[in-house]
């Protein structure tokens, strides 16, 4: 039952904290717990994480989020599949105009990463390696939580932020949605880490922005480095 002051389809714990549908999953059922808690993050993310605990359990999250990221992994095979034999007719077309300049061993490369057979395992082995995504991706945030001083209910807040403001990347293998989908994740990690710790959106914000700020300076210089080598040498 739904308690005064706790949005709708969460239960009161003691303390006025409260679970999330996705936590009373074995009540409500597996489904509607999933999709009460997708539609919430998505639809209401003011309510949703007014509703999140800090102190709830780390594998409620990190299975909200392997749940999520499996489904949108399989909604997206089948247009991956499609872009890589779209990719394997192109090749064809760029390997006879080459007319042999390209190295065997070189064309069999491309040919194994364009495949489709690459595509299946990349997405097999993301959603089976996700647990050790999510620890790292949590604990850089976290890192930059404890930068920025947002880290007020400490690691377990930030990694259950973390693991539900992934609900979008069950729409990130759509095409024309998946660059919208991955800025609303960091939008809603943002307004995680400000309502589940405690802080300010601005704090919340930049230890959410700084570690891709930080990789874009990094990344930069290392493709014109790469570039600069490459023109170097075939100019040999």
């Amino acid at each position: 039952m739904d308690q005064p002051g706790h949005p709708a389809g969460y239960d009161a714990l003691p303390g006025g904290e409260s679970r999330t549908p996705w936590e009373r999953r074995q009540e409500l059922g597996l489904v509607q717990g999933y999709f009460q808690t997708w539609k919430s993050i998505l639809f209401k993310p003011d309510e949703f994480w007014s509703g999140v605990s800090p102190t709830g359990t780390l594998w409620d999250a990190l299975s909200f989020g392997w749940v999520t990221v499996a489904l949108g992994l399989l909604i997206s095979l089948p247009i991956s599949l499609l872009q890589s034999t779209g990719q394997q007719a192109q090749l064809d077309q760029v390997m006879a105009q080459a007319q042999g300049q390209i190295p065997a061993e070189m064309e069999r490369v491309v040919r194994m990463l364009l495949g489709a057979g690459a595509s299946a395992a990349f997405h097999v082995g993301s959603a089976v390696l996700y647990p050790l995504f999510f620890f790292i991706g949590a604990g850089i945030l976290h890192l930059f939580c404890l930068l920025v001083g947002a880290s007020r209910n400490g690691f377990n807040a930030t990694a259950r932020v973390y693991g539900y403001a992934n609900a979008p990347a069950l729409l990130s293998g759509l095409p024309c949605i998946n660059a919208l989908a991955g800025i609303y994740v960091l939008v809603l990690e943002a307004w995680g880490i400000g309502k589940v710790q405690q802080t300010t959106y601005g704090r919340a914000a930049a230890a959410v922005l700084m570690p891709l700020v930080l990789l874009c300076c990094c990344a930069i210089p290392a493709v014109i480095f790469g570039v600069v080598a490459l023109v170097g040498a075939a100019a040999q």
